[in-house]
């Protein structure tokens, strides 16, 4: 399982090298492009671009994958049997996800600045696309966990990766209303679709409820959790 791991966190350090390459030296991405995203003009080959963009997500989403399954089906009896509260080790879980999608955002950031002078230089927006790049991305693993309690990891993870690339083209194609971006929260993590570009009054929208969907999930979470036998 550790080998597994480590070899998720090699891909995952590869696929991001491997988006900068194909972004770098084209009008297509911004600089931090990782969670900028494409400029909103592009529609000729977006099916390949956003594949290129999502790359990451997909190693990050098997990285996280199985924290919730590995505590219904493995150590968690353990901690049940010592009179452990199902609540707090189903916030613990979450509370990690937390601490490594920070370090997953800081880790992208860090090695983006290097390569940022051959993409598009962005006049505002960065530190507003960063934050709510981790807040989505942090969405994303807690929707993952809840999905965990109900089907197989794997299947969870083709999901979330088929529900983010579909959420990133419509958002991308079409001029879609804030509420429907809402529906299609993956597409949020970039800036030029979450608004942290423009920086208007939606931005804050979205960021309150991305929160909001995240509070939602983890009382749904701690609930069904609670519901669960653990064996």
């Amino acid at each position: 399982m550790r080998r597994n791991k480590i070899l998720l966190i090699f891909f995952f350090v590869l696929s991001v090298f491997f988006q900068i390459s194909n972004f770098a030296n084209r009008d297509k991405l911004y600089e931090f492009g990782f969670a900028v995203g494409l400029t909103e003009e592009v529609k000729s080959g977006l099916d390949i671009m956003l594949i290129y963009l999502l790359v990451p997500l997909t190693f990050i989403v098997f990285m996280m994958s199985g924290s919730i399954h590995n505590l219904t089906h493995g150590y968690g009896k353990l901690q049940i049997i010592r009179h452990y509260s199902k609540t707090k080790l189903f916030l613990k879980c979450i509370g990690k996800g937390v601490f490594e999608t920070a370090l997953i955002t800081i880790f992208q950031a860090t090695v983006y600045i290097p390569f940022n002078s051959t993409m598009l230089s962005l006049k505002c927006g960065i530190v507003q696309s960063l934050i709510m790049y981790f807040l989505v991305l942090n969405l994303i693993t807690t929707l993952q966990c809840i999905l965990e309690l109900y089907i197989n990891p794997h299947i969870a993870n083709i999901v979330l990766f088929i529900y983010s690339y579909i959420s990133c083209y419509i958002v991308q194609i079409f001029s879609v209303a804030p509420f429907l971006r809402i529906l299609l929260f993956p597409s949020l993590l970039f800036g030029t679709l979450n608004s942290s570009v423009a920086f208007n009054n939606t931005y804050y929208l979205y960021i309150i409820f991305v929160l909001l969907i995240n509070i939602l999930l983890i009382l749904i979470g701690i609930y069904k959790f609670k519901k669960t036998d653990i064996f």
